[in-house]
């Protein structure tokens, strides 16, 4: 996604004084190492103490730091600590090759309109990554998302497997269960969500 200004945004940056803020917010897609399949989605953001809900999703405050750099012939790379408290992320990198290629979407939010979409919105994925499990710490280092390492064409038919991202706009779902295993009739599929409507596979392909 191109980077761009709001015109909401533009006029309130623009005032002397604002009572809005901009919220740096943090997706993290965990991906399994092995299989290369989507597994869960983590959201973050850093706002004070108080949680957020930006497009029908909440987005857990904590505290993370941000630093990028740029340099001639090398890609560029984003380095970010923040806060586990939860342990969830701790948990996702020891199962999954310590959080390696987890896919990481850093982007700002202004509070003045939290239905326009993000501003400065980047993608990476993630270099190399630590663990302080005495402070509850995470560190990774982001790079640049390879194109060589993207599925062309991104979508492909199959008639046992969901290609939407779950509770995104084409999946729909918003209910409270927290995952999905991208199957249809699975023991955790489209039928036990009771969304069979939006599945996003094709179960009329022949199997044969």
């Amino acid at each position: 996604m191109a980077n761009h200004h709001s015109i909401a945004t533009v006029i309130d940056k623009n005032r002397v004084a604002s009572l809005e803020a901009f919220v740096p917010m943090m997706v993290i897609e965990v991906i399994n190492d092995k299989t290369g399949a989507h597994v869960d989605t983590l959201r973050v953001c850093k706002n004070g103490n108080a949680d957020l809900t930006y497009r029908g999703d909440l987005y857990v405050s904590t505290d993370f730091k941000m630093s990028f750099t740029t340099e001639a012939d090398r890609p560029s790379e984003c380095n970010i600590n923040f806060f586990d408290r939860t342990s969830v992320v701790t948990r996702y990198m020891e199962t999954y090759r310590g959080g390696i290629g987890f896919k990481i979407d850093l982007f700002f939010v202004n509070t003045g309109d939290m239905s326009q979409p993000p501003e400065f919105k980047e993608t990476f994925s993630v270099r190399s990554a630590s663990a302080d499990t005495g402070t509850y710490m995470i560190t990774f280092t982001l790079g640049m998302e390879n194109p060589l390492s993207l599925r062309v064409p991104r979508r492909t038919q199959r008639r046992d497997r969901c290609q939407w991202r779950y509770k995104g706009d084409e999946c729909r779902y918003s209910g409270s269960l927290k995952s999905c295993d991208y199957t249809l009739q699975g023991d955790n599929g489209c039928a036990a969500h009771n969304n069979v409507k939006y599945f996003g596979g094709f179960p009329g392909i022949n199997p044969a």
